[in-house]
């Protein structure tokens, strides 16, 4: 075309732009056909997609240029987003030209493109260690480095502590990865056997690594004890192992304290352990925090401590280190101290030996009988009087009749009336008190007798005369005979009665 040619392309229906415009005619209108000639890009150009694309070029293409600007933001929307290293890959790296280039059908899983790169890889060898083709699980496409994106967490066996700056080969031994052991020993069975304190193997320990090491490192283990039937208490808590487990026997070892602390049961000797028949339960008196000071409850035994027994040294009661069966009786502690009693006597009174009836475990004085507990209760007077002006010459063993065997010289002494002379009921009780001996009141309506009127006024010893007050007739003329005579003798006017 000549460059003063006027004839405007647009009329035609194909407007000239982008590149087209420089374009000679014979370029596309080739023998200097016109007529009839397609405006479709492939009928000049030839489609190198293979109709895998479309006839519609301008998708992806624009008249500017050939190539594609945006092509990385274009394939975005398709099933393959270019990630990572993939995104700075030039297309034929992944489209390949073997006479055309290639855009559907490619696979869009890993293997497909990396088949070469799975087969050569040798540290570790994917074909022999039977690794799954799917190449996500170890590798990332967005990592700088093929290989650096394998998380052993995925697997069945996280990496924790040292594990984590182990080599791969450390564990897998002649590329073995696939159903390997996830145990400890599987890997550490040299460092079980060759352990010495303890050793594992004399004393039969478990292999079950964890439950004395951690993956932080294999030295500085920590067994939990607590997870025995003998958890670590006080002073256990410090002690190695070696201390207990001197024979490198861990399982079925005895619990029992004496299995341990024998010679400490043996040698005590306050109190002689051995002699005095102590149990060999050592917890009864001593703890694990320390051996010494040790407390016994005695709350635990069949004499609990009250009162003065609490400050009481063992020695006091437990002489020549006897401990068990001894009796719980007061006496057999307190014999001395029932002998030497004066006030009262308790020998010569032939006390019972059952001394809390009137001591208690506070103090040993002062004591108190409770004579509410015999058949004579104390009550007036009789509270405050002291034993021995009753129980004479320590006579305890007094059997109780009436007051007269203690009131017998009080009963003498009165004259007004005369008890003795009048043969009084020596049962004080009619007419006196405990509260006071004086004054007495007798009740007459207790006889046979019951006073009334002037009676009532009279003196007793008007009409007991001589003392006589048993079995005094009651006829109004035994008392008022004379007064009878001397009234009708006269008679109302003075003078003598008639029939």
């Amino acid at each position: 075309m000549n460059a003063d040619a006027s004839f405007d392309h647009q009329s035609t229906g194909f407007a000239l732009t982008g590149q087209h415009t420089s374009l000679r005619c014979e370029s596309c209108h080739q023998k200097l056909v016109f007529a009839h000639k397609s405006s479709a890009c492939l009928s000049c150009h030839a489609d190198i997609h293979k109709s895998e694309l479309g006839a519609d070029c301008l998708r992806c293409h624009t008249t500017q240029s050939w190539n594609i600007p945006d092509m990385m933001q274009r394939h975005q929307s398709t099933r393959f987003p270019l990630l990572g290293r993939h995104a700075t890959l030039d297309c034929q790296s992944c489209h390949p030209s073997a006479g055309f280039k290639q855009y559907t059908g490619i696979p869009l899983d890993c293997y497909g493109c990396h088949r070469a790169d799975y087969a050569g890889t040798q540290s570790p060898n994917h074909l022999v260690a039977g690794f799954p083709t799917n190449c996500v699980q170890c590798h990332q496409v967005t990592a700088a480095i093929w290989g650096t994106g394998f998380q052993h967490n995925q697997t069945g066996f996280p990496l924790t502590g040292a594990h984590l700056a182990a080599a791969c080969f450390d564990c897998h031994q002649n590329r073995v990865f696939k159903g390997i052991a996830t145990t400890c020993v599987s890997c550490h069975q040299p460092a079980y056997i060759s352990t010495k304190s303890p050793n594992h193997t004399a004393a039969r320990f478990t292999t079950d690594c964890q439950s004395c090491h951690a993956t932080t490192a294999w030295q500085g283990g920590l067994y939990d004890h607590n997870q025995t039937q003998f958890p670590l208490l006080g002073a256990h808590r410090v002690q190695g192992c070696i201390a207990c487990h001197a024979d490198n026997v861990f399982i079925g070892k005895s619990v029992d304290c004496v299995s341990c602390h024998r010679p400490e049961f043996n040698t005590a000797q306050n109190p002689n352990h051995v002699t005095a028949g102590i149990s060999t339960q050592c917890q009864t008196c001593h703890s694990s925090s320390a051996w010494h000071p040790s407390t016994f409850s005695h709350a635990t035994t069949r004499f609990p401590l009250t009162g003065a027994h609490l400050a009481v040294t063992c020695a006091q009661c437990h002489a020549s280190g006897q401990f068990a069966t001894l009796s719980t009786n007061c006496v057999d502690c307190h014999q001395t101290d029932f002998n030497n009693s004066l006030n009262p006597k308790h020998v010569a009174g032939i006390f019972g030996t059952n001394c809390i009836q009137c001591h208690t475990t506070t103090a040993w004085h002062p004591a108190q009988f409770d004579h509410s507990t015999t058949r004579f209760v104390l009550t007036g007077v009789h509270v405050g009087t002291q034993c021995v002006a009753c129980h004479v010459s320590s006579n305890y063993k007094l059997t109780y009749v009436d007051c007269y065997q203690c009131h017998q010289s009080i009963f003498q002494q009165p004259t007004n009336p005369n008890h003795v002379l009048g043969n009084f009921n020596h049962d004080c009780a009619p007419c006196h008190t405990t509260t006071v001996w004086k004054p007495s009141t007798f009740s007459h309506a207790t006889t046979t007798f019951p006073l009334v009127g002037a009676h009532q006024t009279v003196a007793c010893n008007q009409c007991h005369v001589n003392n006589q007050f048993q079995n005094l007739l009651q006829t109004c003329w035994d008392c008022h005979g004379k007064d009878f005579t001397k009234y009708h003798e006269s008679g109302p006017c003075g003078g003598p009665i008639r029939s």
